[in-house]
């Protein structure tokens, strides 16, 4: 999202609204983007348990707790339209976007396309989707009606474009696909930026970057790899990230006694560093959509393990460096151990591709809007 505003705020007035409007990617906007306040009771939704007691707001606190359990119990339909129902009109725009797929029915931060219907007039609205239907499906009953208002959602890859097609055939005909945005040039000068800690020249180094989330299947991955790293002590896996999974992953590590060469590094600012310095970058999911570090790591010409998904064989198209293993133990194991045999090779082919998709997403977004109403 952070990559979509920066490029199209070079052509277009872009206005940001956030639910929570914090974290660290929000230094990354470019000073053209506005960012738009919601209302007390929006952030709220969205606000971890955590930051809304560390507020110390008793209004925060008390809303938060009666709509979570309000929608744990009956659904979020209710809070939500609460929240929105105390927020101003939003007007004056040629293209709306609800660039977040709605979430679970019991979820508090959700109600993405039905905020843009709703509270946001403009001459054309869009909706994008980020997961794979086969294994995630959308609350049909409650956004369904809220999908088929918009003229246009997008999917983040061809394949899913597909998916969804078959998932939801009352889409069909809105169905398009538009790659993730790349920021290429800033990808590039954050990665020159030096490691936070020093890595021997002669280490293999595998790297992950990813929320810490059970579909990303990282306590599997630990019991797949971990025999073959112990045969293999100049291979280290750096772990980049947070997330509800952390102390599963640790525990995982501690079990198959490979602390030394699998660290869990935290989250990182500026994953770049590590990307560039990395022999082989690895994505080893239950199931994806289309993740950045696939074109990421292409960048800077690191080969890419990955599990096979729904949008893996596609991405793997732009160059060789893709190794796509059986999403299951055995296959990611035999996969690892033939790959970590050709270390010598995979160092040599660290050659940078010279691509850009951005040009061909920035045209489906201006169609759009110059599309006549």
């Amino acid at each position: 999202m952070v990559n979509m505003a920066n490029i199209l705020c070079e052509f277009y007035d872009v206005d940001l609204f956030l639910y929570y409007p914090q974290g660290t990617m929000r230094s990354r906007l470019s000073s053209k983007v506005h960012i738009l306040s919601p209302n007390w009771r929006i952030s709220v939704l969205a606000m971890s348990a955590e930051d809304v007691f560390g507020s110390k707001k008793v209004k925060y606190i008390l809303f938060k707790i009666v709509a979570s359990v309000w929608a744990k119990c009956f659904g979020n339909q209710i809070p939500i339209a609460h929240a929105f129902r105390h927020q101003e009109k939003l007007t004056g725009y040629d293209l709306a976007i609800a660039y977040h797929h709605e979430q679970p029915r019991h979820s508090l931060a959700s109600g993405y396309t039905k905020f843009i219907n709703t509270k946001v007039e403009s001459k054309k609205k869009a909706a994008w989707l980020h997961f794979d239907p086969s294994q995630l499906h959308l609350n049909i009953h409650y956004c369904m009606g809220d999908y088929q208002k918009m003229d246009k959602i997008f999917c983040v890859s061809k394949s899913l474009k597909e998916k969804a097609k078959e998932a939801y055939p009352l889409m069909a005909e809105k169905l398009d696909y538009c790659y993730n945005f790349l920021d290429t040039a800033n990808i590039r000068a954050m990665s020159l930026a030096e490691l936070p800690f020093a890595i021997d020249d002669e280490t293999f180094v595998c790297f992950s970057a990813c929320r810490l989330s059970k579909e990303k299947a990282l306590v599997r991955a630990v019991h797949c790899l971990a025999p073959v790293l112990k045969t293999n002590p100049d291979v280290i896996w750096y772990i980049a990230g947070d997330g509800v999974e952390y102390d599963n992953i640790q525990a995982a590590i501690m079990q198959n006694h490979v602390e030394d060469q699998i660290q869990l590094i935290g989250h990182q600012d500026n994953p770049y560093s590590f990307m560039k310095r990395a022999n082989l970058v690895m994505n080893l999911s239950f199931h994806e959509a289309a993740p950045m570090v696939f074109l990421e790591s292409l960048l800077f010409g690191v080969p890419v393990f990955a599990t096979e998904t729904s949008s893996a064989e596609e991405f793997a198209e732009f160059g060789s460096m893709f190794h796509i293993c059986p999403n299951h133990e055995r296959g990611i194991t035999q996969s690892f151990e033939n790959l970590i045999n050709q270390k010598s090779s995979l160092r040599e082919m660290k050659v940078s591709f010279d691509y850009d998709l951005n040009d061909e997403s920035l045209e489906k977004i201006k169609s759009l809007i110059c599309r006549e109403a």
